[in-house]
Formats: C-alpha cells, structure tokens, sequence
C-alpha cells in the first residue's frame, strides 16, 4: 500500500470544495437570521449571562 494510489491533490480540493460549501451555508444562515430579527420590529430585550452568574 504506497503513496502513489493516493491523488492528495484531488484530496484537497474535494475538502476544500466541502469547506467552501460549509463556509457559504453558515453565511446564508446568519442573513436569514438577520433578516427574521429585522422584520420582527422591536429587539427582544438581551440577556447579560455575566449578571446570572454573578447572582448564583
């Protein structure tokens, strides 16, 4: 079993071409995400964890 079967270079491209294609789906999330708390108006008020913290 010798190096000479392994295509390295198809490796990487195909775990680059995943990569790319994870990266873009986490973009695509983030704007709908952004674009449901733009439509619903008025922000729900934040949490400060750092406060709950402190009180337990």
């Amino acid at each position: 079993m010798g190096d000479e079967s392994v295509n390295y270079a198809e490796m990487y491209r195909e775990m680059v071409r995943a990569t790319e294609s994870a990266i873009r789906t986490l973009i695509d999330a983030q704007r709908k995400c952004e674009e449901m708390y733009i439509q619903a108006g008025s922000p729900a008020p934040l949490i400060d964890l750092r406060e709950r913290r402190k009180e337990q």
